[in-house]
């Protein structure tokens, strides 16, 4: 009992052979239904590929905007600190390796006298994922020179949550 569907009906939907496929037989019409199908199917895919990545880029922007925000802040307190004489609470915010690697002592002694600087100004904040530069203006005077001015740049890396600042080498 072959093309039952098409018996009950009355109506003969295939040719004489068996009832095995739903594909469609006439070969222009399917070939044009495939194409555009399949361009149709290539098109979604991009789209979603396309949306998927949008929505990443603008979650990971926010993630870079709020890490550039933090750092801005941590930083400019650490800067506050120094520039207070309140060396121990700067030192605070160096990572938990720059601190095995550098004693308070040796960074009191790197440091030297705070009371030379009039006043410190955050200028830039670039990240990428963990890890931030920090680009500082520090305005110092230095015996009969009044107002001087130098740029000091800061590594500072995201671990279990907080941002540190890392030890540069000397």
């Amino acid at each position: 009992m072959h093309n039952t569907v098409a018996k009950i009906c009355q109506k003969r939907l295939t040719g004489q052979s068996r009832f095995n496929s739903l594909r469609i037989e006439n070969s222009a019409v399917a070939g044009a239904f495939g194409l555009r199908f399949g361009r149709f199917l290539a098109s979604a895919g991009v789209g979603v590929a396309l949306a998927m990545a949008g929505g990443c880029a603008i979650i990971e922007r926010a993630a870079v905007e709020e890490s550039k925000q933090q750092v801005a802040e941590r930083a400019q307190e650490r800067w506050d600190f120094l520039m207070k004489g309140q060396v121990e609470r700067a030192y605070e915010y160096f990572s938990p390796t720059s601190r095995e690697t550098l004693g308070l002592e040796a960074f009191k002694r790197r440091s030297g006298t705070t009371r030379l600087w009039r006043r410190t100004q955050l200028e830039k904040v670039d990240c990428q994922a963990d890890a931030c530069k920090v680009t500082m203006t520090l305005e110092y005077d230095m015996r009969e020179f009044k107002g001087l001015k130098t740029t000091v740049e800061e590594a500072w890396v995201k671990d279990s949550g907080t941002w540190w600042l890392v030890a540069p080498r000397r």
